[in-house]
């Protein structure tokens, strides 16, 4: 599945040998290489004003016109491609994209955007290659664009304050439930076509005392993210009124195994994997949960390696406990 790019990229004036290189990739990576040696960029001729690279799952492999023997990640008349090797964007109408095992786009100004970045390339910046890692494009001299003031980036997922409407909503739901609820400060980026977020969906899924439970089930993940069953994260943040740091059962998991004992918002918390926690394929879960102003909260997301921890512990430097009004 291709992962939702929101970058606006101004087009060159239409070129056809550039447009005939744009529908085949293996051309026109061959061209980027024997006819533009002076500055190594290939750009991909649109027929209007701008391309929006939105690489959309559907599209790949039905609607993506590509060379005659030649697919999205291999073979082409000169044999099987390296699986390393740069891809070229392709392009369905005005819209650019890349292919899925590629999802980063660098673009003409030696900037690249992979997956999820929140940036947007600047006024008249054209597709330049599709990268499977942002090391790849950096290592080709595509840096990562810088990030938006508020965002940051863990193991190459993107982290983004939410909107003012929810921030809005954690009052409101505080209020209703009569305890301290979490109220996330930064949140990854959502996957193409996802719900929006919000901790309570309707008026009936937030009662006085209840387990509080906010999921995200897609947000966008760099290539090779270990914890992405189906192609994107998932994270769970859970909630519940405690007398104490031992209370809330209901929230740890069988088996559970400690990591560590992290700082959060100065008070001691638990990190600890959930080896029999689905699904078990990704080496179980991992969790990271402690007590604060007499709310038990829980952080969880699939997979239990170093990106996941950091992933973990970020978010939860950043929750803020909301406390009710009456």
């Amino acid at each position: 599945m291709l992962l939702e790019l929101v970058q606006v990229l101004g087009a060159p004036q239409h070129d056809d040998r550039r447009g005939q290189a744009a529908g085949h990739p293996g051309r026109a990576l061959q061209a980027s290489h024997d006819q533009q040696r002076g500055n190594g960029l290939y750009r991909p001729a649109a027929h209007g004003r701008s391309m929006v690279a939105i690489p959309v799952g559907s599209c790949h492999g039905t609607t993506v016109a590509l060379g005659s023997g030649e697919q999205a990640g291999g073979a082409g008349r000169g044999g099987r491609r390296r699986a390393d090797r740069p891809q070229a964007p392709y392009r369905v109408g005005n819209k650019v994209g890349c292919p899925p095992a590629w999802p980063v786009l660098a673009v003409s100004d030696h900037a690249s955007y992979p997956a999820g970045h929140p940036a947007r390339p600047p006024p008249g910046a054209t597709a330049v290659a599709c990268y499977q890692t942002a090391a790849k494009a950096a290592g080709a001299g595509y840096g990562p664009a810088p990030l938006p003031a508020g965002a940051l980036a863990v193991g190459g997922v993107y982290l983004t304050p939410p909107s003012r409407g929810f921030r809005v909503t954690c009052q409101r739901v505080a209020d209703q439930l009569g305890f301290a609820v979490p109220c996330p400060g930064l949140l990854p980026t959502a996957a193409p076509r996802t719900e929006p977020r919000w901790l309570c969906r309707a008026a009936a899924g937030c009662q006085r005392g209840q387990l509080l439970v906010l999921g995200l089930d897609g947000f966008v993940v760099p290539f090779g993210y270990v914890g992405a069953p189906g192609g994107y994260g998932t994270l769970q943040i859970a909630a519940m009124p405690t007398r104490d740091a031992t209370g809330g059962r209901a929230l740890h998991c069988q088996d559970e195994r400690r990591i560590a004992t992290p700082t959060v918002h100065r008070v001691r918390a638990v990190l600890a994997a959930c080896p029999q926690a689905t699904p078990s394929v990704l080496g179980g879960s991992v969790l990271l949960r402690w007590w604060e102003r007499g709310t038990l909260v829980e952080v969880s997301t699939p997979g239990a390696g170093g990106v996941n921890q950091r992933l973990l512990a970020t978010l939860a430097d950043h929750v803020h406990l909301v406390t009710p009004r009456r």
